[in-house]
């Protein structure tokens, strides 16, 4: 049995929005899993810089921190930017798993080549620092050759969900593009406020749409049913 907690850092989220992306997760979850999402005390009402991903860590970290006395087995952050990630595995006895790093691992795995699809705002430079972001990260992971393009929905994290239909619509044809331009072979929904896009999309597209949220949940179901965490050496 898996008891994982969600880690919700930021305080823009309705009830209503929780609740969806916490079925979502529950109909793809083994039979013996648990999930409860839990939304941070103090944090931005959105991650879309440096700064608000700043304003998260003190939130995630004391949520981490609360685990010691809680009946979990792993925990989600739940935003695809992993906001305080390594910190709070060096606080933590459990898994903890970045949506981020569990929906690139994947797409570089079932596709050499892959392509991130990620939210964006009328903003030159936050739209870099997410590029930045994502480059950043898929070479930590040692996946930096198979990310063959970084693609923009124009749409803030907060409306992903708002204009669901149009905003697939939107990632379809992206990928549409990223496979005559980039020869990508799959995609990773760089959101959690894509939760539940990717199944519709890879139905539509032909090639493997990784969902972050889901990842997450099958990366921390595995890492629990296997007894494993992450090794105290590799945070040094």
């Amino acid at each position: 049995m898996a008891k994982i907690k969600v880690i919700v850092p930021i305080k823009g989220l309705t009830a209503e929005e929780i609740e969806s992306r916490r079925k979502v997760l529950a109909s793809k979850a083994r039979p013996n899993t648990t999930i409860r999402f839990v939304i941070v005390e103090e944090g931005p009402q959105v991650i879309e810089s440096h700064f608000q991903e700043c304003q998260a860590v003190m939130g995630i970290l004391k949520e981490v921190g609360k685990m010691a006395n809680e009946d979990y087995d792993a925990a989600i952050i739940w935003c695809a930017l992993d906001p305080a990630l390594e910190a709070a595995r060096e606080i933590s006895s459990f898994p903890i798993i970045g949506p981020g790093e569990a929906s690139m691992l994947l797409a570089s795995y079932v596709g050499h080549k892959f392509t991130v699809v990620v939210p964006s705002v009328d903003n030159v430079y936050i739209n870099n620092l997410a590029t930045v972001a994502i480059e950043n990260m898929a070479k930590k992971l040692g996946v930096r050759e198979n990310l063959v393009a970084v693609r923009p929905i124009q749409s803030a994290v907060l409306d992903l969900t708002k204009n669901k239909e149009q905003n697939i619509q939107t990632i379809i044809e992206l990928t549409k593009i990223s496979l005559r331009e980039d020869k990508t072979q799959a995609i990773a929904l760089a959101c959690l406020g894509m939760t539940g896009f990717a199944e519709e999309i890879q139905g539509r597209v032909g090639i493997p749409i990784i969902d972050p949220g889901i990842a997450a949940l099958k990366m921390s179901e595995t890492l629990v049913e296997m007894g494993l965490n992450f090794s105290r050496f590799g945070l040094i």
